[in-house]
């Protein structure tokens, strides 16, 4: 978070948000160790909510100094408008293409089926989410870092797509938000895998 906080201080507020939220959703740790992890995220909290306001000028305990940053941003977005703008988009298509532009019918040259393909493979992550909900489910009650990649995820995506206005921005914005997409596949098809083999065992024992 440390790191975070030098280079994307509001990214780095998100992180910090997203431990404070994840803790308090914890019903296996105890009483005594949720306070002290809420204490600490606080004052993390404190700490990233400072630098972010030195840095963009913007107070986030204030919803006024929030929505006039966005107002900035969309003002700033109007001025950049590259032709591929999705400023006017209803919220949900804007989140969609945040996430799976350029996708084949509107890539350009070489580098856009390179990212199309990219795509292809972010679509098919969702995909597995969807298909094993209940698993997902699960392990967001049961493991702590699970539920946190997944409300960072959500949240830095959603805080993404309310500035975004082209797919050039959403190509080089979005990629804050894959480690911990790519944490909750990967935690996934290892869980499925294991699935699988605990199932097959039996089978195995009978045969031998």
């Amino acid at each position: 978070f440390a790191i975070m906080t030098m280079f994307r201080p509001h990214i780095g507020l998100v992180g910090v948000a997203s431990i404070a939220m994840a803790v308090v959703l914890d019903r296996q740790t105890n009483l005594r160790t949720r306070i002290v992890l809420i204490a600490m995220t606080m004052v993390g909290l404190g700490a990233v909510a400072a630098t972010v306001r030195s840095t963009f000028s913007v107070d986030v305990t204030s919803a006024g100094s929030v929505g006039d940053f966005f107002a900035g941003q969309a003002q700033t977005a109007q001025l950049f408008d590259t032709g591929s703008a999705v400023l006017n988009a209803p919220f949900p298509l804007r989140l969609l293409s945040l996430l799976l532009r350029p996708f084949f019918i509107d890539a350009r040259g070489v580098l856009g089926l390179i990212a199309s393909v990219e795509n292809l493979l972010m679509a098919a992550m969702f995909v597995t989410f969807a298909a094993k909900f209940r698993l997902f489910k699960a392990c967001f009650k049961q493991v702590l870092f699970f539920r946190y990649a997944t409300i960072f995820a959500v949240l830095v995506l959603l805080l993404l797509a309310v500035v975004y206005y082209n797919v050039g921005l959403g190509l080089r914005q979005r990629t804050m938000a894959f480690p911990a997409l790519l944490a909750l596949f990967v935690a996934m098809r290892a869980l499925l895998a294991q699935q699988q083999r605990t199932a097959e065992a039996p089978s195995e024992r009978v045969a031998a």
